[in-house]
């Protein structure tokens, strides 16, 4: 029987049939937020990895409001994910909408700009603690202009 690639992970393993559950208690390895599908929690587990509750909509999770913000940050600061692996929406900030009425880019960007901020927050926090971050989105995107990326990690000018 053949797999296609993409959808085996080590040692033949079918993602669709393996499997996890996510470590609730106790500090963790990898913990995945905005993360669709989960496939990176479901591939760390794959690998030994102690792997938290993934952090999205799907689960419950809304980090557009405070609220669920704040929850994250507990599970953030209860569990010390040694690696932190966030996606945030990249539309509103995407090279397509540069195509869009400006009024409607900015718009959209002030709805997302709190899950933005709170990604930046999430990463200098991590930094803080000695512990490791990832922020998924294209290199193009204009998520990397924001003012919330600019304070956190380019160094002031004297």
């Amino acid at each position: 029987m053949q797999h296609d690639n993409a959808s085996t992970g080590p040692e033949g393993i079918q993602y669709g049939q393996y499997v996890w559950e996510p470590t609730t208690v106790g500090k963790i390895d990898f913990l995945e937020m905005l993360s669709g599908s989960a496939k990176r929690g479901q591939s760390a587990s794959m690998q030994g990895l102690r792997v938290g509750a993934p952090i999205d909509l799907r689960t419950g999770s809304d980090l557009l409001t405070s609220e669920g913000r704040r929850k994250a940050m507990e599970v953030i600061e209860r569990q010390q994910p040694k690696i932190t692996h966030m996606a945030p929406v990249c539309g509103p900030w995407s090279q397509s909408q540069n195509i869009n009425e400006p009024a409607d880019t900015y718009r959209k960007r002030k709805k997302y700009l709190p899950m933005v901020e709170f990604c930046a927050g999430v990463a200098l926090y991590q930094i803080e603690h000695g512990r490791y971050f990832i922020i998924e989105n294209p290199a193009t995107s204009k998520i990397w202009f924001t003012k919330c990326f600019h304070n956190a990690f380019l160094p002031s000018m004297p």
